[in-house]
């Protein structure tokens, strides 16, 4: 629980589970392996000027990171089959400077900001991503933004995209059916994707800003609202659209496409 400030490199070869909770500060670091199901924690805020390594290993293990402000340099892919969490409150910032590609965790939680800086990507798709606490996920970064199936906790709001030109493509998003309804954004000027459905306890999907979305999957939620997209684009409803309340869609030179088969928009619209 003290604090390991440092300028050197650290290398893990094997743990029966490692907790840093105090903040943490090193140039390298290097998770080569550790015992099967357990842990290598960084619980303070975590500062990594060089770049961290995290290899396959022989086993199943799990990286977190729970402290308040953390920042990765580099360009950083998890290579651990287990879970990664980022984030564990929504007042928390994550950013891997060159970008994070998580393909390999078999699951992902997220909390808080988790962004990138320059072109660095941010790819969350190696198993389905839980919101535990309101997320944003972007930042200054034009590097593809990808997540897998995303669930969101019950009153939370997932943010995609933080106002850059990076491409959003996200699986099928939905709340847990229980407690106050979960809520999206999508706030990117690059071109959205969402290629599964939306829906269950989800009370608003929201378009801030786009360079054109594609909704291919059913769409079901209290209310959805398109406030802009850039001239010329579309956002397009290909399959169903359900909402208890209105689909408001604001002023500008962009195309409105619904092409589900049965509709169902349950407040006056403009």
């Amino acid at each position: 629980n003290q604090n390991l400030d440092g300028t050197g490199d650290l290398t893990i070869r094997q743990s029966g589970g490692l907790a840093f909770g105090g903040s943490f500060t090193q140039a390298n670091v290097a998770i080569q392996n550790t015992g099967a199901n357990d842990t290598v924690a960084f619980d303070g805020s975590t500062s990594i000027t060089s770049g961290l390594t995290v290899a396959r290993g022989t086993e199943t293990y799990n990286v977190r990171f729970r402290g308040a402000t953390n920042r990765i340099a580099g360009a950083t892919t998890f290579n651990n089959v287990g879970s990664l969490q980022v984030g564990d409150g929504a007042a928390d910032t994550t950013t891997f400077v060159g970008g994070i590609i998580a393909s390999a965790p078999t699951a992902l939680s997220i909390a808080g900001t988790v962004a990138a800086e320059g072109t660095g990507v941010i790819t969350l798709d190696g198993g389905p991503v839980t919101v535990s606490d309101s997320a944003t996920v972007g930042g200054t970064s034009t590097g593809a933004i990808t997540l897998a199936d995303t669930t969101i906790n019950d009153g939370k709001t997932l943010t995609l995209g933080a106002g850059s030109s990076a491409t959003v493509t996200v699986g099928s998003i939905s709340g847990v059916a229980s407690g106050a309804k979960s809520n999206v954004v999508f706030n990117s000027t690059g071109a959205v994707a969402v290629n599964g459905a939306i829906g269950t306890d989800i009370g608003s999907v929201t378009v801030t800003n786009s360079g054109g979305a594609t909704f291919n999957g059913a769409v079901t939620a209290d209310s959805v609202t398109v406030t802009a997209s850039t001239d010329n684009s579309t956002v397009s409803f290909v399959d169903n659209v359900t909402t208890a309340g209105a689909l408001t869609v604001g002023a500008g030179a962009f195309n409105l496409v619904m092409t589900g088969n049965v509709n169902s928009l349950g407040g006056a619209t403009t």
